[in-house]
């Protein structure tokens, strides 16, 4: 059997199976009871327009249709939890799950999740257990009942990615992560300030990120060029992982270039938009590598000082050690 609770605010999980019948899972009651306070609060819970069925619905206000702030559902979260930890009914653990007795739950008079949820109970099979079955017949995927050849069933959600929040804050962090993701991946109107604003942010993290690395990488070449025959002397266990982190990085920008800020750049000259922008989205990766000279001989003479020291140091020589550090800081 399962049964419908329609105050979940996620459509996958409105659906909870009752195992031998009886027992419901204690999670997706939590979820029932938070979205029956949310409701009692005049909030409406709104299916997303995200086609992923683990999508969570919108939780607006009633009077204007905007969002309601994370930290209020979060605070009438922890409110339900408290208020469930005092359901008086049978508990058990199933797979180390816990689970409340459905029957229980319907005669708890302080429940929040309302009416007569009998009704919206109806039967069906078990995917997990109808697998094992089609496995234990002759060890194969397939099995023949009433003379019928059956196969395993697929859950439609298996095909989608996602991610399992330990808490309540983990849940809100991947929750507002992916509607950003969402917001910013809907180019169909480019030159909405907010879809652009994101953009340049993006830009803007790389262009500090970016330059450290390739005045890095400059100066250990530089090095390794001047002091050892172009030789790998230099961190030798990391130069490896760190092409692998310049390769993924430039990449990445080159997809940055292509799917975002060449798309948007595109559609504004077209709409002959481009000179009211303050500044291009795309990214130069030669300018940027001609540009950190100066700061690769600066690192240079860092590191050759640095070694310098250390030898000194070691010789006895610590004023003129010092004297070399004083330079840099």
């Amino acid at each position: 059997y399962a049964v419908d609770l329609p105050t979940v605010p996620h459509q996958f999980l409105r659906e909870a199976p009752l195992v031998d019948g009886e027992w419901i899972d204690r999670y997706t009651v939590e979820l029932a009871e938070w979205g029956a306070r949310l409701k009692g609060k005049g909030f409406q819970l709104e299916e997303s327009k995200d086609i992923h069925p683990m999508g969570w619905h919108r939780i607006i206000e009633s009077a204007d249709g905007l969002e309601v702030a994370t930290a209020v559902t979060m605070k009438l979260w922890q409110q339900t939890r408290k208020h469930l930890a005092a359901f008086p009914g049978r508990t058990r653990f199933i797979d180390d799950r816990p689970y409340l007795s459905f029957e229980d739950y319907l005669k708890w008079r302080s429940r929040r999740c309302k009416g007569d949820l009998k009704s919206g109970m109806g039967s069906g099979v078990i995917v997990t257990r109808w697998n094992q079955w089609v496995e234990g017949q002759c060890g194969e995927d397939k099995a023949v009942l009433a003379g019928i050849e059956v196969g395993k069933l697929d859950c439609y959600a298996g095909a989608y990615r996602y991610r399992v929040c330990l808490d309540a804050t983990e849940l809100a962090e991947e929750v507002s992560l992916r509607k950003s993701t969402l917001e910013s991946s809907q180019l169909g109107k480019p030159s909405e300030d907010r879809f652009r604003q994101r953009v340049e942010h993006w830009k803007e993290l790389v262009l500090r990120f970016l330059p450290e690395i390739y005045t890095l990488r400059g100066a250990i070449a530089s090095i390794n060029r001047r002091y050892f025959e172009d030789q790998e002397v230099l961190f030798p266990a990391e130069a490896e992982g760190f092409d692998q982190l310049v390769a993924l990085v430039e990449k990445l920008v080159g997809n940055f270039n292509e799917d975002l800020a060449g798309s948007i750049e595109g559609v504004e000259k077209l709409q002959d938009e481009v000179e009211r922008r303050s500044s291009p989205l795309l990214i130069d990766l030669a300018g940027l590598n001609e540009n950190v000279q100066e700061a690769v001989n600066e690192q240079v003479a860092y590191m050759v000082d640095m070694a310098k020291a250390d030898a000194l140091e070691v010789l006895g020589e610590t004023k003129q050690a010092l004297e070399l550090v004083d330079r840099h800081v």
